[in-house]
């Protein structure tokens, strides 16, 4: 896992006694299982057409930020009310939640690489999750994460055992 110095500060602050899981409705988004559809990889519950839209690759350009557009959820909409106390919690339970979700797609793509993006908010406490299949030429992410000001970010690379 590559984080940035704003990630590392926020996951090594203080004692880790914010309780780590991965919540059940993400869990149940992950277990629901996979789709492909010309090449990309959705989570199943997300991705419902059997071919890609023309008029959203006129937006994200090619299959990774097609991806990452489809596999755009917010953690903490998947977490219990009021599990979320702080932002070293939400950082903490991504963690859990990004390898639960590595995990499962190493078991099933064993020969593909994903990579699994994740950036927490301090300010509105919010936390964006999203994976992309790993292709040649087609970065979605700076490889200098400490580009990004605004936010703590990670990335977890499924070709990488935790």
């Amino acid at each position: 896992m590559r984080a940035n110095r704003a990630m590392t500060s926020i996951l090594n602050a203080g004692p880790r006694a914010a309780k780590t899981f991965v919540p059940s409705r993400f869990r149940r988004l992950v277990e629901g299982g996979f789709k492909e559809v010309q090449g990309c990889t959705f989570y199943r519950d997300l991705f419902h057409a059997d071919q890609l839209s023309d008029s959203l690759f006129e937006i994200v350009m090619d299959k990774t930020g097609y991806e990452c557009s489809v596999n755009h959820i917010h953690l903490e909409e998947y977490c219990q009310k009021g599990a979320i106390r702080d932002v070293q919690s939400l950082a903490l339970i991504s963690v859990q939640c990004a390898s639960f979700l590595a995990d499962s797609l190493r078991k099933k793509y064993p020969d593909d690489s994903f990579k699994i993006l994740v950036s927490v908010r301090d300010e509105d406490r919010t936390c964006t999750m999203r994976f992309h299949k790993e292709r040649r030429g087609e970065p979605w992410i700076d490889d200098d994460l400490e580009h990004y000001k605004e936010e703590a970010v990670f990335v977890m690379d499924t070709s990488k055992e935790p």
